[in-house]
């Protein structure tokens, strides 16, 4: 299936993205809720104003059944169904999380894209030319609490200004930041560019990097699909690969 990339952003090529929907459905299984998704379009007008090679993360909370599968009988929820937990809490929004989307996929994302933050399907979301599914090394617990903190921002706007210093409106990467910045060991730390306080998504790459072999490593690397611009399709690659990825020129089309 071919979803158009108007809903994606504004594209300058006419081709389609190197990772389908089809090919997703089999890498799906691998995700969990808590998962944090790194992604990049090539030769797109958004990439100019995002320092770094991966200009876009998104977070993957799965859907009921997988939120029921993976959470129950966490100590917070007292013996309460998680999915039951969500839907009293966010009763508006898990109702919406509870349709699929317009091409018939499970929600199963919460993202920050131009019309805010919204629930879209992994399918939509991983519809790309490179992907990376990093999973956060915190308890089953943490994981549950960003989700539910993830949840709490829906609806707010796209913040054009990119101000991490509020959030009434939020960037991708402060979703993910405000969902797990209470969470200790993942906290990430903002830095400072062009006089503001932000989170590149291209700076988690390179935190993957440096931190790797360390005690104090943040993710473990789930998978991580290239894009080939020469020969117009995607590999599987490995955490070695992956561990480039953030020193890519920013306009890489460098193949193997």
């Amino acid at each position: 299936m071919r979803i158009p990339k108007e809903k994606h952003d504004s594209a300058i090529t006419d081709r389609d993205f190197f990772i389908p929907t089809d090919a997703l459905k089999k890498f799906k299984q691998k995700l969990m809720p808590g998962d944090i998704l790194l992604e990049r379009r090539n030769w797109f007008m958004s990439n100019i104003g995002i320092p770094g090679f991966w200009p876009h993360v998104a977070f993957f909370i799965g859907t009921f059944q997988d939120i029921d599968r993976t959470f129950s009988g966490i100590d917070m929820l007292a013996g309460q169904v998680p999915s039951e937990y969500l839907k009293a809490k966010f009763p508006r929004i898990c109702e919406s999380m509870a349709q699929k989307d317009e091409y018939g996929f499970p929600k199963s994302v919460i993202e920050a894209l131009k019309n805010g933050i919204v629930l879209t399907s992994f399918e939509h979301s991983a519809n790309a030319d490179y992907l990376a599914v990093l999973r956060p090394r915190l308890s089953t617990e943490h994981k549950f609490k960003a989700i539910i903190r993830a949840l709490g921002y829906h609806g707010r706007p796209y913040d054009y200004n990119f101000d991490f210093d509020t959030d009434n409106a939020l960037v991708c990467s402060e979703l993910v930041y405000k969902a797990f910045e209470d969470s200790g060991n993942l906290s990430l730390q903002p830095v400072t560019m062009n006089g503001r306080t932000i989170i590149p998504p291209n700076l988690i790459a390179q935190k993957f990097d440096e931190l790797f072999a360390k005690d104090t490593r943040k993710f473990d690397l789930v998978l991580y699909l290239e894009g080939n611009e020469k020969q117009g399709t995607f590999f599987r690659r490995d955490a070695a690969d992956f561990r480039k990825t953030w020193q890519y020129p920013k306009w890489d089309i460098m193949q193997r």
